[in-house]
């Protein structure tokens, strides 16, 4: 009797020995995943899809743009980026 509560009590030990050792990495990846640390505490929060720029609301979030201060038409540069006028067809 005394060798089969002996073989009954190693083989429950050995069972909940291997599934401590199945679920403990599981419980581990899972609290990992669930709480992620980060260098000031919180959460993190990315950023919204969109951003307001001086009361209006663009879709992409990026800020707008200006124009460059140059433009190039026809291969020529031009420094205040305005397209050429050509001149009066008379003169005064």
């Amino acid at each position: 009797m005394k060798r089969i509560a002996g073989f009954v009590f190693l083989s429950v030990a050995a069972v909940a020995f291997l599934a401590w050792m199945l679920t403990t990495p599981i419980l581990k990846i899972n609290h990992v995943n669930a709480a992620p640390a980060v260098a000031d505490g919180a959460p993190p929060i990315p950023p919204p899809p969109f951003s307001v720029v001086g009361g209006v609301t663009l879709a992409d979030g990026a800020p707008p743009v200006p124009p460059p201060p140059f433009s190039v038409v026809g291969g020529v540069t031009l420094a205040d980026g305005a397209p050429p006028v050509p001149p009066p067809p008379f003169s005064a």
